[in-house]
């Protein structure tokens, strides 16, 4: 089963990664609690949720899109990122070392 970081500056600080205005975060407990206390996560947040997954590792969504031109269309709100560069996406810092070596 996942563990998540659980306290707010303790075991979880804020971290993210601003890609092309996209805004890139791990799930958090504290996150989690803010953004589905109402209503449950979709589909794409719960399949990496279960505890069927051996080891997913950190699950990594886009936390918002900042308005610009180069981000019109995108629709990604609080949906996982899978994949970059059609590389299964483990955790954020991942992400970043994914990043860097595309560039």
């Amino acid at each position: 089963q996942r563990q998540f970081p659980l306290l707010h500056g303790i075991d979880c600080v804020p971290r993210y990664l601003l890609l092309g205005g996209l805004v890139f975060v791990p799930v958090t407990w504290p996150l989690f609690q803010e953004v589905w206390v109402k209503q449950p996560p979709p589909w794409s947040v719960q399949k990496h949720l279960h505890d069927e997954f051996e080891d997913p590792g950190e699950v990594v969504i886009c936390s918002q899109r900042l308005e610009h031109e180069v981000t019109f269309g995108y629709h990604c709100q609080y949906k996982v990122l899978e994949r970059f560069n059609d590389i299964p996406v483990t955790s954020l810092s991942h992400l970043a070392q994914l990043v860097a070596e595309s560039a």
